[in-house]
């Protein structure tokens, strides 16, 4: 039953999706089976109590839904509150019910709750959806931080990046893929927003389309990971939006071994390797506030923030 009502939700959300992209100034594909993955790994997430729809005439028109999880390094218990609508219903009452259904199941589920963690609301919005994020703002939602999307054109100049004696870059093998996402889980540790991760999110990480293996960059002292750049294409995206771009994603080095221009060196055989594959640019999102100074050397390595592609995660207290 649970599985049919989420591959219900993520046909509706994906429905909104494609008939909202623009307003909500999302310049990226998804379809349901992204969907689907992301409602089965949801932490304490019951799509049969805690997911509405707005329907009219037998079309839907609005969705809203609800989950928490815990950010145990920052103390806090995070009450999501996600919500989507048609164009037409901008200016209705709509908008603020989806909002206030919402919030009303996140209080019923708090107070049920026994935690020694800071509860706090939390929703999500892009920069320029200025209609969306006033809905958001008058329920007391406030911008708490900001994701840039960066791309980098693939004619700049890009310098070379020599790896200290004993550092190897090399893709992973079948059997060496648990010990790359445990390590990347390591290296996040340190990260706004990071939580430990589930086995069920290990398989389904595998599964996901954007899971290419033969792309990716893996910086390797021995048999351990020391840094990694899980490069992928979207082709349908690219269908889409007719462009020719890789995605140079999950980022990061072992807290041991940063310093040591492993990142910058990975980085750039990504962007050669995108250069020889015929993609004319490479894309990724940063924390704009990411304490490892991941911006900075983006930078460095050529990105730029694409000014219309900022996204905020908003948050409320309770």
């Amino acid at each position: 039953m649970k599985d049919r009502i989420v591959i219900d939700l993520g046909r509706m959300m994906d429905e909104i999706f494609e008939a909202t992209k623009d307003l909500i100034c999302a310049n990226w594909t998804i379809d349901i089976d992204d969907m689907v993955a992301d409602y089965k790994t949801r932490r304490n997430f019951d799509p049969a109590t805690q997911s509405w729809y707005a329907e009219k005439d037998g079309l839907t028109v609005g969705i809203a839904e609800c989950y928490w999880f815990d950010l145990p390094l920052e103390k806090r218990r995070v009450l999501r509150i996600g919500s989507n609508w048609l164009k037409e219903y901008y200016g209705t009452v709509l908008p603020d019910i989806l909002l206030d259904v919402a919030e009303a199941k996140c209080r019923e589920m708090a107070a049920e709750m026994e935690t020694n963690l800071t509860l706090v609301f939390s929703g999500w919005t892009m920069k320029q959806a200025e209609g969306r994020h006033d809905v958001y703002k008058n329920h007391g939602f406030n911008p708490v931080r900001y994701f840039f999307n960066m791309t980098r054109n693939n004619q700049k100049e890009l310098g070379d990046y020599p790896l200290a004696d004993g550092i190897v870059i090399r893709t992973a093998e079948e059997k060496e893929y648990r010990k790359v996402f445990n390590a990347i889980g390591e290296a996040f540790k340190d990260h706004w927003g990071w939580s430990e991760a589930t086995e069920e999110e290990y398989q389904e990480w595998k599964k996901d389309r954007h899971f290419q293996p033969h792309l990716w960059k893996i910086a390797w002292i021995g048999d351990e990971v020391a840094g990694t750049v899980l490069n992928y294409v979207d082709e349908a995206e690219n269908d889409e939006y007719n462009r020719k771009r890789g995605y140079t994603e999950t980022i990061c080095v072992h807290r041991n071994w940063r310093g040591k221009g492993i990142a910058k060196a990975i980085i750039a055989e990504s962007i050669r390797m995108f250069t020889a594959m015929g993609m004319e640019e490479c894309a990724l999102g940063v924390d704009a506030e990411n304490p490892s100074g991941a911006l900075k050397l983006y930078q460095q390595l050529g990105f730029e923030e694409v000014k219309d592609q900022t996204s905020i995660v908003l948050g409320k207290s309770f």
